[in-house]
């Protein structure tokens, strides 16, 4: 037990930076790739296939142990608990778009698991979150932006709309800063 709680700051850290440099490597490897106008997939084959491939792996494997650390080191109510299993379950799908790249027939029904669960996950998390420490937090903030652009995202993948990659994209990022936000949350209450 003590174990995960004493990785889980560090590997916020890891998948970070870990996922934001191959993310750079693969853009650089893919000049006619336009972060806010190209889906992030479309890195997922060509030369740039490695890079953003091994981006969702590392990233989707550290999700795991990074949500198994919350659960660890959180208070144990089960929309905590539920947040923590759907964090998990979002890591896997997250590793899953890095195995079944654009080109696969796979790949939809993965990337979309990812962005559900994430979502889902970062909903129930919060939601227990602020009924113990109150609506003016930062996670609460954060994670009603997170919910916003989801809600973005999917109506605007249901419309075909032609901004749908710049919500996928937003929305990556914006879960990524939730991720260590609440990392930063449990490493200062363990320090309490």
């Amino acid at each position: 037990m003590g174990f995960a709680k004493n990785l889980t700051y560090p590997s916020v850290i890891l998948a970070f930076g870990a996922f934001n440099l191959l993310l750079a490597l693969a853009i650089m490897a893919r000049p006619d790739f336009a972060l806010f106008t190209n889906y992030l997939s479309d890195l997922g084959v060509g030369e740039s296939a490695i890079y953003f491939n091994s981006a969702c792996i590392i990233a989707g494997l550290l999700l795991v142990l990074i949500f198994y650390g919350f659960h660890e080191m959180s208070w144990r109510a089960h929309m905590c608990t539920l947040g923590c299993a759907l964090g998990m379950l979002s890591g896997i799908a997250l590793m899953g778009v890095g195995v079944f790249p654009e080109t696969h027939e796979w790949h939809f029904p993965v990337s979309a698991s990812y962005f559900i669960l994430a979502a889902l996950s970062i909903a129930t998390y919060t939601m227990n979150h602020v009924t113990r420490h109150g609506p003016l937090d930062i996670l609460l903030a954060i994670g009603a932006v997170h919910f916003i652009l989801s809600a973005l995202l999917a109506y605007s993948a249901i419309s075909d709309a032609s901004n749908t990659p710049f919500y996928e994209t937003a929305t990556v990022f914006v879960f990524e800063i939730w991720v260590l936000a609440a990392a930063i949350h449990h490493q200062k209450r363990r320090k309490e």
